[in-house]
């Protein structure tokens, strides 16, 4: 599975200078909103959320190159194996999406030591819980991306994304008609919601997982 990680980084090689500038792009805008607004909990959760998106951007662009030179049915003619091959792609998304955490952790830290930002209480639970709504959009991606490639993987992506958007907003005015509050959850304790985002994100991966290896045994490559 090294090797098919490796292989990955290695193909992504013409990518990785575009990823860096529209990751200092991103980074610059939300640093210059930052600098308006004076608030570092925003830009970290801005990032953050970006982190899961350029891990997203990533995985498609890797499986993109797959496709084109029909990769994936010539490595299920080695010794490979189903598993690896799928828990490699996985692994690149989480890869990649920890580089942008690091990343992202790093700028905002260098930010807070500035006077204008020092004590600003960060809401992690929050970064949390919108990095696990992501994540479960990823979750259905890639399973939709062996199923019916990347193109359609795309725009699928789009709408999971956008349907996830509508169910959140749509529960939040359902509680507002029905008078129901959310202010129990600001007696929850933060690592409570945090560990049940995460738990939750983490469930969604690893039914993907296994969904995309049934998807992957049955198809006709």
């Amino acid at each position: 599975m090294r090797g098919l990680i490796l292989k990955d980084l290695y193909a992504l090689r013409s990518f990785w200078k575009q990823f860096v500038f529209i990751y200092l792009f991103i980074a610059c805008a939300f640093l210059t909103s930052a600098m308006e607004s004076g608030s570092v909990s925003f830009v970290l959760t801005s990032m953050m959320i970006y982190s899961v998106v350029f891990g997203s951007t990533v995985l498609l662009s890797s499986m993109s190159i797959d496709e084109a030179v029909s990769f994936n049915r010539y490595a299920l003619t080695t010794p490979l194996g189903i598993k690896k091959i799928v828990k490699a792609k996985f692994v690149l998304l989480l890869l990649s999406i920890a580089v942008g955490v690091f990343v992202s952790l790093l700028i905002c830290g260098a930010l807070s030591l500035l006077p204008a930002f020092k004590g600003e209480m960060i809401e992690w639970s929050e970064i949390i819980a919108a990095m696990a709504l992501f994540l479960i959009g990823d979750s259905f991606m890639i399973a939709v991306m062996f199923k019916k490639g990347v193109e359609k993987a795309r725009y699928i992506y789009i709408i999971i994304m956008f349907a996830l958007a509508v169910f959140v907003f749509g529960c939040a005015k359902i509680c507002e008609m029905k008078g129901i509050s959310f202010r129990i959850l600001d007696q929850l304790p933060d690592v409570f919601l945090s560990f049940f985002a995460a738990a939750v994100a983490a469930l969604s991966m690893l039914m993907s997982y296994f969904v995309t290896l049934r998807i992957v045994r049955n198809k006709e490559w």
